[in-house]
């Protein structure tokens, strides 16, 4: 909402501590053809490491999940 000028429009933030969010919410995940090489390199600077790493935590500590389970979990990128 901040990022699209409607933060005026929040009415209400949810902490974590109140309400997880799904597995992978909020990350946006690009597809492309393995074998173009361009458009991977065009690509390249959108990914952003720590969303990556904080995704793949969160989807390996819940397997399964969004298929078969309804699952939350919130990766931040802390450690201990």
């Amino acid at each position: 909402m901040k990022r699209m000028g409607l933060a005026e429009r929040i009415t209400q933030f949810l902490p974590v501590e109140t309400m997880l969010p799904a597995v992978g919410q909020g990350a946006l995940g690009l597809q492309i053809r393995k074998d173009d090489v361009d458009l991977a390199k065009a690509c390249a600077g959108l990914n952003d490491a720590t969303t990556a790493a904080e995704v793949t935590a969160e989807r390996a500590f819940s397997p399964g999940a969004g298929r078969r389970m309804p699952s939350a979990d919130c990766g931040t990128g802390k450690t201990g």
